[in-house]
């Protein structure tokens, strides 16, 4: 992180497989992950290759699904900030459909929720707090206000010491 001339996004939280519980089918995914991986797609088709320097930092379990979210976020060109947690498997969430075509989730322990101080929280951390932040789950921040606000970011500083 840090060259001036691109575009740094990062997708910080969960990176989990949905579970379709009726096909027994996991797709990638986490609203972070998610986010990620379509601002890099779309970086690419408006300014080219080398625009952006997209990020995802989550905690995954040290577990074949692990293992997986790395390798798949290498083939989708994502820089991986993951911190492994041992006592926790890789996040997965339930998904069932009612009659009426409705989805609805359940969301299982996982490892991100116990992520910790990681390098890539470091060189995030240490960015100008003036940086434009498009968090996902509400309007256009800056960096210093997510080190206020976001849970993920002051539980990693906590982290920090």
């Amino acid at each position: 992180m840090g060259n001036p001339d691109k575009i740094v996004a990062v997708g910080l939280g969960e990176v989990l497989y949905d579970h379709d519980v009726v096909t027994d089918e996991y797709t990638f995914g986490g609203a972070p992950a998610n986010f990620a991986d379509h601002f890099l797609k779309c970086s690419r088709l408006i300014s080219g290759p080398g625009a952006a320097e997209v990020h995802v930092v989550s905690a995954v379990g040290d577990d074949e699904r692990g293992r997986a979210v790395s390798a798949e976020l290498e083939a989708r060109g994502l820089c991986d900030g993951l911190c492994r947690v041992g006592e926790l498997p890789t996040g997965v969430v339930d998904k069932r459909r009612d009659a009426a075509g409705v989805n609805a989730y359940e969301i299982l322990p996982g490892a991100w929720d116990a992520m910790t101080w990681s390098d890539a929280l470091a060189r995030l951390a240490a960015l100008p707090g003036d940086y434009r932040v498009l968090p996902g789950h509400m309007e256009p921040s800056t960096l210093d206000r997510e080190r206020r606000f976001n849970p993920y970011m002051q539980m990693a500083l906590r982290e920090q010491g």
